[in-house]
Formats: structure tokens, C-alpha cells, sequence
């Protein structure tokens, strides 16, 4: 009798250790017979935005916006039509060669600078 507790105990804690935390570990696939409270809070942080600099739409006379390699931080269209500073609202930012555009005049690597 003392035999037989011992192993029903033994076979329960086998059991508690090792078959329940799988059963409960959350990268099991949801039961498909299983209740989900759609209205319990989430602790996922809602998605970060990223405002971005856009062109004008003077600046593309098109609705395919295609920017030009030499200024990636900003989004300048490549020529034709040549722009000047005047025409974009963009400010102090980088500008790489070729630079079509004779954004970056002393050719620091800073186009438009004020």
C-alpha cells in the first residue's frame, strides 16, 4: 500500500512538473474550443509612428512619386524639371554627388543650408 502512494505521488509531480507548464506555455497554439475575451487590455505597446518629410505636390507633377538617390534623407524627385531651393521645403539636409538638383553648392554634403 505504502508502495503504491508513494508512486501515485511520484507520477503526480511528474505530471505538475512537467506536463502542465507545457500545456499553459503561451507559445502553444490557442484550442480552437477555447473562450477568448476579446474586451482584457493587451501590455503590447500600440506601433510607434514615423513622420517622414514628404514632397510637395508641385514638386511631382505625377502620382508615382519616385526620389532621387543623391538626397536619402528627404524626397526630391529626380529631373526634369530642375528645382532650386525655393521650390522644396527642405532644409539642411544631406546631399550626395552627382547632386542634380545643385542642391549642395560648396559641396559640404548639406543641401539647402540656411
Amino acid at each position: 500500500m505504502r508502495k503504491s502512494i508513494i508512486v501515485v505521488a511520484i507520477l503526480v509531480a511528474v505530471v505538475l512538473l512537467f506536463v502542465v507548464p507545457v500545456l499553459l506555455s503561451p507559445s502553444s497554439p490557442p484550442s480552437s474550443t477555447r473562450a477568448v475575451n476579446t474586451t482584457q487590455a493587451t501590455t503590447e505597446k500600440p506601433p510607434t509612428t514615423i513622420t517622414t518629410a514628404t514632397t510637395p505636390t508641385a514638386a511631382s507633377p505625377t502620382t508615382t512619386q519616385s526620389c532621387d538617390s543623391s538626397y536619402p534623407d528627404v524626397c526630391i524627385p529626380p529631373p526634369p524639371p530642375y528645382l532650386k531651393c525655393e521650390d522644396i521645403p527642405y532644409r539642411n539636409f544631406r546631399a550626395l554627388q552627382p547632386d542634380p538638383h545643385r542642391f549642395d553648392r560648396d559641396k559640404d554634403g548639406i543641401g539647402c543650408e540656411e
